[in-house]
C-alpha cells in the first residue's frame, strides 16, 4: 500500500514505543495497516504505528504517553585504566547533565565519589553489580575483592533506582544474585 511514512522491520514481539510524547488518537484495527496506534504529538505532527502484534494493557484514545527516556550507562570500571572519554567522571556528568539526558546508570565508586553532582541533579540508577570504580584503591594489585553491593547501600547512597546484571552460569552468579538480590533468585523448579 502507498503511503509517505517509513516502515521499520521488527521480529515479531518486539516492543513498540512512541517516538515522542503525545495523545493517543486511535488504537483498533485499521485495515491494510492492521493492528494500529496513532499518536498526536502537537504541532500538526502524528505517528502511526502499523502492523501491531496486540496492544499494550490500558491503551486507548485519549492516553497521554511518554517518549522513551535517554539513561546514560556510565558503570564501566577502571580496572583495566580509565575508558577513553571517561577519564573525568564528574565531567562527564556535568556534560550529560546539560545536554539533556533523562538519568545516569552507574557504579557505586562513582555514585560514592561524585554523589553531589547526581543526587538531586538527575535521576541516578546504581549497578548493584558494580565495576572496580572505588577511586581510593589500586585494584589492579588487589587479587581479593568483591563488588557487589545491596539495595540498602543504594538507599545510603540516595539513589533513585538499581539494577544489576547476571551472567547465567558462571561460578559468581549465586553469589551475585545472593548479595544484589537476597530471596529474589529461585531455589528450584516448579514440579
Amino acid at each position: 500500500m502507498p503511503h509517505q511514512g517509513v516502515d521499520y522491520g521488527a521480529s515479531t514481539g518486539t516492543p513498540v514505543y512512541a517516538s515522542a510524547a503525545g495523545t493517543v488518537i486511535t488504537a483498533g484495527s485499521s485495515g491494510p495497516c492492521g493492528n494500529m496506534v496513532e499518536i498526536d504529538h502537537g504541532g500538526g505532527i502524528r505517528t502511526a504505528y502499523c502492523h501491531l502484534k496486540g496492544f499494550a494493557h490500558g491503551l486507548h484514545s485519549g492516553l497521554k504517553v511518554e517518549a522513551r527516556q535517554l539513561v546514560v550507562a556510565m558503570d564501566h570500571g577502571r580496572a583495566m585504566g580509565a575508558i577513553a572519554g571517561l577519564e573525568n567522571p564528574g565531567r562527564v556528568i556535568d556534560s550529560v547533565i546539560e545536554a539533556g539526558a533523562d538519568a545516569i546508570m552507574t557504579s557505586f565508586g562513582v555514585v560514592k565519589r561524585f554523589r553531589d553532582r547526581l543526587i538531586g541533579r538527575i535521576p541516578t540508577f546504581l549497578r548493584l553489580d558494580g565495576g572496580p570504580s572505588l577511586y581510593r584503591e589500586d585494584w589492579l594489585r588487589n587479587t581479593e575483592w568483591s563488588l557487589l553491593h545491596s539495595v540498602e547501600d543504594a538507599q545510603e547512597l540516595g539513589v533513585d533506582g538499581v539494577c544489576t546484571m547476571v551472567f547465567v552460569g558462571a561460578p559468581c552468579e549465586l553469589e551475585t544474585l545472593e548479595t544484589t538480590a537476597p530471596g529474589v533468585y529461585a531455589i528450584g523448579d516448579v514440579a
